[in-house]
């Protein structure tokens, strides 16, 4: 039920994008046939092609995934390491007043 329902709405929907390009004067042939050349090009780009020609997108896409990333290493960390000197604090405390002369 829902699929025909979807199928209805894709329908309407690809209806009302043709009758906007046609009334605009596109020709919907040339243009899909556009789309899916450059969409082919993009596929058939290497990995270094890809990066110099889109940098502001690979810088985003790897600052996002350094974050996600950082942030999982984060609640790690904090919850191994950071809390370790503090039972000794209190003893250095004391040892060291006199050192520093406080």
């Amino acid at each position: 039920m829902i699929t025909s329902e979807k199928a209805q709405v894709d329908d309407s929907l690809q209806d009302a994008v043709a009758g906007q390009l046609q009334a605009t004067g596109a020709n919907v042939d040339a243009l899909v046939d556009e789309a899916r050349a450059g969409t082919d090009a993009e596929h058939k780009l290497t990995l270094m092609q890809a990066v110099r020609k889109y940098p502001c997108s690979v810088a985003w896409s790897v600052l996002i995934s350094m974050s996600i990333i950082m942030t999982g290493y984060d609640v790690v960390l904090l919850g191994c390491v950071a809390f370790l000197p503090f039972p000794l604090f209190p003893f250095l405390r004391v040892r060291w007043s006199g050192w520093i002369g406080c």
